[in-house]
């Protein structure tokens, strides 16, 4: 076997399969170890669906109501959230584009593992992250609201 001959021939080669079922035979006369893949922790989940969606996440996207966005932008940002925003109507419509500023991070990625989607239906399946990722599109109609926030 092409793979065994490389594993043998080389001391620091390491290949992984994967495999859904418990795999008791060797590998071309070689010992494997097989390990069982846990889910990816809430916050390595929110970085996944990050690294993943197709646009932009806004304000409204996690937070559902004026009141929620505001608080929490108030929270993070005190009254420079009036400096950060330059067109102020879009304090209003929730249209604030979410940044991962190094100092606000762990709460943007706390707030993302934090949905339902995210939490619950996705449960740190990667598959399903990606999948729900892809499911946020550029345009209104299909945006992030109907995917994070299902009805």
């Amino acid at each position: 076997m092409l793979l065994a001959d490389m594993l043998q021939a080389t001391e620091r080669l390491c290949i992984l399969l994967g495999s859904r079922i418990h795999v008791q035979s060797s590998f071309g006369g070689l010992k494997t170890d097989n390990l069982e893949l846990k889910p990816l922790q809430p916050k390595d989940a929110a970085q996944l669906f990050l690294y993943r969606v197709h646009r932009h996440l806004y304000w409204k996207d996690i937070w559902r109501s004026k009141e929620e966005w505001m608080k929490k932008a108030t929270e993070w940002y005190g009254d420079n959230i009036y400096k950060k925003v330059a067109d102020r109507s879009l304090l209003d419509t929730g249209d604030v584009p979410i940044t991962l500023e190094r100092e606000k991070r762990e709460e943007v990625l706390n707030a993302l593992a934090a949905m339902p989607l995210l939490s619950e239906f996705c449960q740190g399946i990667p598959l399903r992250i990606q999948q729900t990722a892809e499911r946020v599109w550029h345009s209104q109609a299909h945006g992030v609201e109907n995917a994070l926030h299902p009805c």
